[in-house]
C-alpha cells in the first residue's frame, strides 16, 4: 500500500467515524490539559514555597541578628555602668562579673576588635578590683564597642537589601 492509498483510507475512517471520533478525543484532550495545568500549578506552588521558606529563614536571621547587636550593646552599657560608677562596690561585683562575661559569650572570638575590647574588659575588671582609677578606659571601651555595634549593624543593614534584592 502506498502512502495515498493510505491517506485515502484514513480519510474514509475518519469520515465514518467522527461522532466516534469526536466522543473519545473531547474528554481525552481535556484530561490532557487538565493534567498538564495541575501539574504547571504544582511546580509554581512549590517554587513560591520554598521562595517563602527562605524568605521567612532569611528574616528570622535578620531579627536574630537585630537582637544580638541589643543585646551586646545593653550588656556594654551594664558593663560600663557597673566598673565606672562611684557607688557601692560590694554589690556591683557580680554584676561587672556577669557583665563581662556575657559580653565574651556575645562576642565572636575572631572578630578583628574582639581582642582589643577583651583587654579592656580586663583591665576594667583589674581596675574595680583594686579600686584604682580608669583614666581613658572608657573612651577605649567606647570606641571599640562603636566599632563593632557599627560594623554589625552595617552588616545588617546589608543583609536587610539583599533581602529585598533576592525577594521583592
Amino acid at each position: 500500500m502506498n502512502t495515498l492509498a493510505l491517506l485515502e483510507a484514513l480519510e474514509q475512517f475518519i469520515a465514518s467515524h467522527q461522532l466516534t471520533l469526536v466522543v473519545i478525543a473531547i474528554p481525552m484532550l481535556t484530561l490532557l490539559v487538565t493534567a498538564l495545568t495541575n501539574r504547571s500549578s504544582e511546580r509554581k506552588s512549590l517554587a513560591e514555597r520554598r521562595i517563602e521558606r527562605d524568605l521567612e529563614r532569611e528574616r528570622i536571621l535578620v531579627e536574630f541578628r537585630q537582637a544580638w547587636i541589643n543585646d551586646l550593646r545593653d550588656a556594654l552599657v551594664e558593663y560600663c555602668s557597673q566598673v565606672f560608677s562611684s557607688e557601692e562596690r560590694d554589690d556591683q561585683w557580680m554584676n561587672l562579673i556577669g557583665a563581662t562575661t556575657r559580653i565574651r559569650l556575645l562576642m565572636n572570638p575572631n572578630d578583628p576588635d574582639f581582642a582589643e575590647l577583651d583587654g579592656y574588659l580586663s583591665q576594667g575588671i583589674a581596675a574595680f578590683s583594686k579600686d584604682e582609677g580608669i583614666s581613658n578606659l572608657s573612651t577605649d571601651i567606647n570606641d571599640v564597642s562603636q566599632r563593632i555595634l557599627k560594623r554589625e549593624w552595617d552588616r545588617l543593614k546589608e543583609d536587610l537589601i539583599s533581602l529585598e534584592d533576592k525577594f521583592l
